[in-house]
């Protein structure tokens, strides 16, 4: 996958989170594309802005849990699978 389809692939899960009521949390390979598509932390950033977290935070706040409990698990989850 090249650069601009990374960054529009990224781009339509942070949408899918708005639209998409309950997101599983089960779905892991829905998840760890927000781990695995960005290159850097400043990507996140400019791709997942924080007009969209308020969005997200006002249209499906579960998601937004959801995702906050992903962050917080990544780190411990990667260094089990190392």
């Amino acid at each position: 996958m090249g650069v601009t389809e990374s960054k529009l692939a990224f781009r339509k899960q942070v949408f899918q989170l708005n639209e998409q009521r309950n997101v599983s949390r089960d779905l892991d390979d829905f998840w760890s594309n927000f781990f695995k598509l960005p290159d850097s932390a400043e990507e996140v950033f400019n791709l997942f802005s924080p007009k969209d977290v308020r969005k997200l935070r006002d249209s499906a706040v579960e998601n937004l849990e959801t995702l906050f409990h992903k962050v917080a698990d990544g780190p411990l989850l990667w260094r089990l699978h190392q």
